[in-house]
């Protein structure tokens, strides 16, 4: 289930307006391998003007995750789909 709107905003005010990934990716298509991605985004994704993002949980829900700032991060979506794809 997606993060309430106002968590939303809580976990973008608190990366400012950056993606929040710091795991190490491999790959040509890795926007960062290792150290904060650098990746910026507004509030307002997919209004094509900036990079889109969306706030993830660090521990899902089906495991016991809050939907609270604190279990969420903000992902670019490069970082999001990378971090999807290594949970498959």
């Amino acid at each position: 289930m997606p993060f309430p709107d106002s968590v939303k905003r809580e976990i973008y005010e608190r990366a400012r307006g950056r993606c929040e990934c710091s795991r190490q990716h491999e790959g040509i298509q890795a926007p960062h391998h290792g150290g904060r991605c650098t990746n910026t985004f507004s509030f307002a994704s997919g209004s094509g003007l900036t990079e889109w993002w969306n706030a993830n949980y660090i521990q899902p829900e089906a495991a016991g995750g809050s939907s609270t700032t604190e279990n969420g991060e903000a992902l670019c979506g490069a970082c999001l789909e990378l971090v999807q794809n290594s949970l498959r």
